[in-house]
């Protein structure tokens, strides 16, 4: 658990059906700090982020420390919600890692581009995504206190 006692919430945009599934075990499983909230469109993503309509209670959806966007849902929508989120005053500062299975360099060279803090390649295989997992958690315990809270106000 974080040093202040909180858990760090963690925001999965997207993902093919069985990807955000297997993320969450993986989370479950292997970073216990970490609450993963899923949203599956970017509009979701959007309406999370912005504390629209249900998104608005703030204690049932709080504002993350981290935004993972899964370009397996589909690249363009990935990639228009990280844009997205970098042109947002008091969003732009959430560090971004986008998910992808693929690792084309065109797909990471446009994230980085984009403002992507990170770009990681998934597995399927259960061991290597639990290791990612866990390696999502000792990255956002590390983030300054205050990341995710800015657009609160």
């Amino acid at each position: 658990m974080r040093a202040n006692g909180m858990d760090s919430t963690v925001l999965l945009m997207g993902g093919t059906p069985e990807g955000p599934c297997r993320l969450k075990l993986a989370f479950l499983s292997a970073a216990p700090n970490v609450s993963l909230r899923i949203v599956e469109s970017a509009t979701e993503t959007q309406a999370y982020l912005s504390g629209l309509d249900a998104y608005a209670d703030r204690d049932g959806y709080p504002m993350p420390r981290l935004i993972l966007v899964d370009l397996d849902v589909a690249q363009s929508t990935g990639l228009e919600v990280l844009q997205w989120v970098k042109a947002k005053p008091g969003l732009m500062q959430i560090p971004v890692i986008v998910l992808t299975s693929t690792g084309e360099s065109s797909d990471v060279d446009q994230a980085y581009a984009l403002g992507a803090s990170s770009c990681l390649l998934k597995s399927t295989d259960q061991e290597a995504t639990q290791d990612l997992a866990k390696g999502i958690e000792a990255y956002a315990a590390l983030l300054a206190p205050d990341i995710g809270y800015a657009a609160r106000a």
